[in-house]
């Protein structure tokens, strides 16, 4: 290898997918690797850990590089999943995920909510509360490659939710002072030099970490979306729709929340308008688990059109999204069930750019995806057709390259502008364009919005 080359390694982790991606100072990637973990949630922090230490070694060594050669390290985690952990021994205790509804709740109903999970776990019998952490699953991770001397979180984690409250706040709520002041670690708002990973890990070699972030903020990253008038789109099982917002919004609907960003200080935004949708998905999985046979779906947007009497609509309580399935009959099969679904979820974008473009008003002119979870390309033709907004499906990594840019600015080997450049030179996309029966498409979205407006008021 160049020796004058400088070289990125991002961490990425999605459900029980975990990646590790080396790129060179051109946006090149050298070494890629991936895996599932699939264990019980409560299990997950630990075996992510080694899952990350096993697949750091065999991307160095599938690049043909030492961990000397590494100028920086980055990790983009879920925004929803907070790891809880004893400080003294560095047990993981287990992982919360937060409702659907989380960002909705009072500040007392969060801790509150926050408390009984903690509680679930063992805190308070196990582990005394002074001694408990809670952060992000990469507040984890670094947590421990640091051996306990870095304890951070990025900014847009559902953990920060209970940040924006003051001591007379926290007092007339009547809220644990100790609790919240246990929970707070570090906010990470801008790339940087924020710890190193410990020489026991890498060959008595200290590392320098230098960005953490949320999957959100990658996935715009790695797009190129360094401006708002766009938007990202995951599918997966906990899937989200993004997008940029100049200013703080004074009022967002029920089902956006703003999410501060401050990497918009390297350009002109300030945050993220952010929205969470999951109920399609978790059908999708339930009829995966049925049988394999019926992930067979129609190959082209018209083909999600099938038996469009079939409705899947979420249902939103005080804990979480499920999905109600309207029009069934003894007739109806499950690869109709399983279109429905896809059907909804693209729904369910479609709805929350609506709201995302009355709340910036400025219109989203492109949508960003990647194939990841239950994506399809019928699903982006089919997308495309009910927002009139084209699709760009990019190569399975922006979540990596979006980590990798902004360990690269951390580390000052470039501008977030330049580093965006860099890796845009190798990046393949696919364009889909407004189908045709976009007018057939448009009109049954509506009558859903008529379905989702019933159920998400019960």
């Amino acid at each position: 290898m160049n020796p004058q080359t400088a070289y990125v390694l991002s961490i990425t982790q999605q459900g029980n997918e975990v990646t590790v991606s080396i790129y060179d100072d051109h946006g090149r990637v050298t070494a890629y690797e991936s895996r599932d973990v699939d264990v019980p949630v409560t299990e997950l922090p630990d075996v992510l850990l080694s899952t990350v230490l096993t697949l750091i070694h065999g991307s160095l060594r599938h690049a043909g590089l030492v961990p000397s050669d590494l100028a920086a390290l980055g990790m983009a985690a879920s925004t929803f999943s907070i790891v809880v952990w004893d400080s003294i021994s560095g047990r993981p205790l287990g992982m919360i995920q937060t409702p659907m509804s989380f960002a909705s709740m009072s500040l007392s109903l969060r801790a509150d909510y926050l408390l009984q999970q903690a509680k679930h776990l063992g805190v308070g019998d196990e582990v005394s509360m002074a001694n408990a952490r809670f952060g992000g699953v990469h507040s984890w991770i670094l947590w421990t490659l640091s051996q306990g001397k870095t304890y951070c979180i990025d900014e847009a984690h559902d953990l920060v939710l209970l940040y924006d409250v003051n001591e007379e706040k926290v007092s007339e709520e009547g809220l644990m002072t100790p609790f919240l002041k246990a929970v707070f670690p570090k906010i990470v708002r801008e790339p940087g030099e924020i710890g190193t990973i410990s020489a026991v890990y890498l060959e008595g070699c200290q590392i320098p970490f230098c960005a953490i972030t949320s999957l959100p903020n990658a996935g715009l990253i790695g797009s190129g979306i360094l401006s708002s008038g766009k938007a990202f789109v995951a599918y997966g099982d906990d899937g989200f729709v993004v997008t940029r917002s100049k200013e703080t919004p004074e009022k967002t609907p029920a089902m956006i929340t703003f999410r501060k960003s401050y990497i918009g200080s390297y350009y002109e935004d300030t945050g993220l308008l952010l929205s969470r949708f999951s109920y399609a998905q978790t059908l999708l999985s339930w009829l995966d688990s049925v049988h394999k046979e019926f992930a067979v779906v129609p190959e082209t947007p018209l083909g999600l059109m099938t038996e469009p009497s079939l409705v899947v609509a979420p249902v939103i309580d005080h804990v979480e999204e499920k999905a109600a399935i309207i029009g069934l009959d003894a007739q109806t099969s499950l690869f109709s069930i399983r279109v429905a679904a896809l059907r909804s979820m693209s729904y369910r974008v479609a709805e929350s750019l609506l709201h995302m473009q009355a709340v910036t008003k400025q219109p989203i002119d492109t949508l960003h995806t990647e194939r990841f979870g239950h994506s399809l390309p019928a699903l982006f033709w089919f997308q495309a057709g009910v927002t009139s907004i084209a699709v760009h499906e990019r190569e399975r990594d922006s979540y990596a390259r979006g980590t990798a840019i902004l360990a690269g600015v951390g580390a000052k080997l470039w501008t977030l502008s330049i580093g965006v450049k860099h890796f845009e030179e190798h990046v393949s996309i696919t364009r889909y364009e407004i189908p045709e029966g976009s007018a057939r498409m448009k009109e049954q979205f509506r009558r859903w919005q008529q379905i989702w407006s019933h159920g998400s008021s019960d």
